[in-house]
């Protein structure tokens, strides 16, 4: 017990500056975790965050092509023109994020289709488990009128793979500051708080 007592004696007298306390130490240890602690929950929330900005700005992607395609569509409806109707559905299914294409006429029967000739509930449960398909339909409109609806089934893996690029960029910028902002507090804290220089006895006594 006494043994240990001196150890902890002079580990303290090694490590601690003249007219410094045990506690003062314990201190900025304890303020140092609990600033490391709030770097990583902010680090955290920014990558949550981030997910949640990517799944609306995939959202919002999805229904500006969904609405863009339903406008086209309805002047080949109103034309009656069959030709560019099937013209735009294999236009859009050529995309990487739409895997499927099907436009129907206001009562619900199929006009033109792209991308397969399946009913669309045998077509999706045919897919790979690594495709992310998610149909969407919108109406086709003319004025108050709705003269047809038009399906589109994105892939919303590569639909969010251009997002994906400039997210994982930015948390790793994030991260490598966070660890710059480590580095540099640590060897702050090193300057500041130097070591007491270690007693050597004199070889002569």
């Amino acid at each position: 017990m006494a043994g240990m007592k001196m150890t902890i004696q002079t580990w303290t007298k090694h490590w601690l500056i003249d007219g410094e306390h045990l506690y003062r130490r314990a201190i900025q240890l304890l303020v140092a975790l609990l600033l490391l602690s709030w770097i990583g929950v902010n680090w955290y929330t920014v990558a949550q965050r981030g997910e949640e900005v990517r799944s609306l700005q995939t959202e919002a992607m999805a229904r500006v092509i969904l609405s863009q395609a339903s406008h086209e569509a309805r002047i080949w409806l109103l034309e009656d023109n069959m030709d560019g109707l099937n013209g735009l559905a294999q236009h859009l299914q050529l995309q990487d994020s739409i895997l499927e294409v099907a436009i129907h006429d206001a009562r619900g029967r199929l006009l033109v289709t792209a991308g397969h000739s399946l009913p669309v509930q045998d077509y999706l449960s045919s897919l790979p488990t690594y495709f992310s398909a998610v149909p969407k339909v919108s109406p086709i409109d003319d004025g108050d009128q709705v003269i047809g609806f038009i399906r589109l089934t994105f892939d919303y893996q590569r639909v969010m793979s251009e997002a994906d690029i400039y997210q994982r960029a930015y948390l790793q910028r994030t991260g490598f500051l966070i660890f710059l902002s480590v580095l540099a507090g640590f060897l702050l804290a090193t300057a500041v708080l130097k070591r007491r220089p270690r007693q050597v006895a004199d070889p002569e006594l």
